[in-house]
């Protein structure tokens, strides 16, 4: 199915997949809504888990005709714990979606793994990192913003772009954790 990594750390084994592999198996797109339901419904109400929503993020989300896009997935005892669903176009990636499991959130080990497993793959393929988080998400505006050099406020959230000087310093830094393993 999807790409195996070779990584695994403290009982959590990463993946990569291409829209083409995530989409071969329901499976995989229904545990991801199942996440972010649980994530997203304090926001969206508990509407958001039933069969046509879940459809239709299946559309908006999956079933693109941009195909261009990879799911990194972190896997604890065969279940997803986290993903990251991010694009890579004219040297920038895009992270489009970046989600927790509840009974996951204190676990750095997962967080830290995602990004390493994607930046392991995808570390000549990228110059600038764009993405996109909600105001209430506050942990995640703590962990990213800080390394913004643009930022702009919307209606519900924070877009922002980090450069290709901090860029590089995040992938170099990152290279020197990722050689060590």
């Amino acid at each position: 199915m999807c790409a195996a990594s070779d990584r695994k750390k403290e009982g959590i084994s990463f993946s990569v997949c291409s829209q083409k592999e995530l989409l071969s198996d329901d499976k995989f797109a229904d545990e991801m809504i199942d996440i972010i339901v649980d994530n997203l419904s304090y926001l969206f109400g508990d509407d958001m888990g039933s069969d046509e929503n879940r459809e239709e993020w299946k559309k908006h989300n999956l079933k693109t005709a941009d195909q261009t896009w990879h799911t990194v997935f972190g896997r604890r005892k065969g279940k997803i714990a986290g993903f990251i669903i991010y694009t890579i176009k004219n040297r920038e990636l895009m992270v489009n979606d970046f989600e927790i499991s509840k009974d996951h959130r204190l676990d750095p080990a997962l967080m830290i793994g995602l990004l390493k497993t994607m930046i392991w793959i995808e570390y000549d393929s990228f110059d600038k990192i764009r993405g996109y988080i909600n105001k209430n998400n506050t942990e995640s505006q703590a962990n990213f913003l800080r390394y913004a050099t643009d930022i702009i406020e919307t209606e519900h959230g924070y877009r922002f772009i980090i450069d290709k000087e901090k860029t590089f310093a995040i992938k170099k830094r990152f290279k020197r954790i990722i050689s060590k393993i």
